[in-house]
């Protein structure tokens, strides 16, 4: 990664993926766990944002016309 490139989709579900790992596999400290929890939802937050914008390109390049509704925001516990 270099610069301002921020990683595509497949490196930031894998970082996620062992986010989840870490997070159920180790005894971590508070601190540890809300770090990791704060990267995690940046992460979701980048990684939705990319489909969306993935979706809206097939969308509009499969002739669907305007830009469609935002996807679902997810529900927090």
């Amino acid at each position: 990664m270099t610069g301002t490139t921020r990683p595509d989709f497949e490196q930031q579900m894998g970082r996620l993926a062992a986010i989840v790992r870490e997070l159920e596999e180790e005894d971590l400290s508070l601190e540890r766990n809300v770090a990791l929890y704060k990267e995690g939802k940046i992460l979701v937050q980048s990684c939705r944002t990319l489909l969306e914008e993935a979706r809206n390109e097939v969308l509009f390049r499969a002739g669907e016309g305007d830009v469609p509704d935002p996807l679902p925001e997810e529900e927090t516990a």
